[in-house]
């Protein structure tokens, strides 16, 4: 009677018939490796608990074999919710947090403003969307284009010339206390958008400082009282060279762009020393444009105003032995460094003979900002 001894090499099952004849006939059953289970019956037929089936037969004449197996291809199907791709393997979903063909970027979530748009784009400052860290769209954070008035910020910095005003979070109208350089002001909150009114820009016109500030030929500076005779130790100038020489005092002043056109003001108070400077001279006044053109002058107030031509104004015969204020108006018709002159006239060698005219509180005003 043969024996039979089920041996197993490598994923095949060896069934060993001996036979009385002392011949050895191998018949081979091919295991199932999906399932990795097989059983084989003494007739030498071994079957796959799966799909695949194996038949042998024994023969002293030889084996034959047939395999009856379907070689079928597993489909495995994601979930796009969860998985973040299509069954069919082909486009790109956003928001799975792969960068996948097609798509700019892909941070596996919903917020636009997060610097990755919920269609994949990467936040630009030209994309016509509020995105990335900008405060309103296209501008602001670190886009290079500021926002407007109206628009949305975080910080003056998002705005364009403008505060922002953290309450609301908006760029706010410009004004005069913003402490921005805006609106056409001269500086910062500061100039005729902002009602800054006309002040003295005469550096020393008191000249409580001599002759500070002043370009002077033959200067004169001395008590009041030295003059008028009335006790008093207030400082003032005196126009009177003596003979053969002319007295002038001149200084350099700034004209704004909200100065021009507009009228404005020289005022100083002056006064006759003696009487005897309408006989033989008074003061010259003038102001030059940054181009050394005198400016025309109109006197309003104050005595003994004499027309030169348009362009200057003489001082005769004013109050002795007193002050009296003189208010004269001009109109530059451009802006920068102007020129005002203070000059000794005289129709003969000098005002000398102890006469001169006596000056003090010089004084233009102009739309001075820092």
């Amino acid at each position: 009677m043969p024996s039979t001894t089920p041996m197993r090499w490598g994923g095949v099952w060896l069934v060993s018939a001996i036979l009385s004849a002392g011949c050895t006939e191998f018949v081979s059953a091919t295991e199932d490796t999906q399932t990795g289970s097989g059983s084989a019956d003494a007739s030498g037929t071994s079957t796959g608990a799966a799909q695949g089936t194996t038949a042998a037969s024994d023969s002293l004449g030889g084996g034959s074999s047939s395999t009856d197996a379907s070689d079928a291809t597993t489909t495995t199907t994601l979930d796009p919710a969860t998985d973040g791709i299509e069954t069919d393997g082909d486009d790109a979903v956003c928001g799975n947090g792969r960068q996948e063909p097609g798509e700019e970027c892909d941070d596996g979530n919903t917020n636009e403003r997060d610097g990755c748009s919920t269609r994949c784009t990467s936040a630009s400052c030209e994309d016509g969307e509020r995105n990335g860290d900008e405060t309103d769209v296209d501008c602001g954070g670190s886009c290079l284009s500021p926002c407007e008035v109206g628009e949305g910020c975080r910080a003056t910095r998002d705005c364009d010339g403008v505060v922002c005003d953290l309450r609301r979070n908006v760029c706010a109208e410009p004004s005069c206390t913003d402490g921005l350089l805006n609106q056409g002001e001269l500086s910062i909150d500061c100039g005729a958008v902002c009602n800054t009114a006309p002040t003295n820009v005469i550096v020393n016109g008191g000249f409580e400082m001599n002759t500070t500030g002043w370009d002077v030929v033959a200067p004169e500076v001395n008590e009041q009282n030295a003059y008028f005779g009335d006790g008093s130790e207030n400082l003032v100038m005196e126009i009177d060279a003596g003979n053969d020489t002319t007295s002038s005092w001149t200084q350099a002043f700034d004209v704004s762009a909200d100065d021009v056109d507009q009228v404005r003001t020289l005022t100083f108070h002056v006064g006759d020393r003696n009487g005897q400077s309408g006989d033989e001279g008074g003061l010259l006044i003038r102001i030059f444009d940054p181009g050394g053109t005198p400016l025309p002058l109109q006197g309003i107030s104050g005595a003994g105003f004499v027309d030169e031509g348009g362009n200057q104004l003489a001082v005769d015969a004013l109050q002795t032995g007193a002050f009296a204020l003189a208010t004269i108006q001009f109109t530059p018709a451009t802006d920068g460094e102007h020129r005002l002159e203070l000059l000794e006239q005289t129709d003969g060698p000098g005002l000398g003979n102890g006469g001169g005219i006596v000056v003090d509180d010089v004084g233009v005003s102009m739309i001075a900002c820092e």
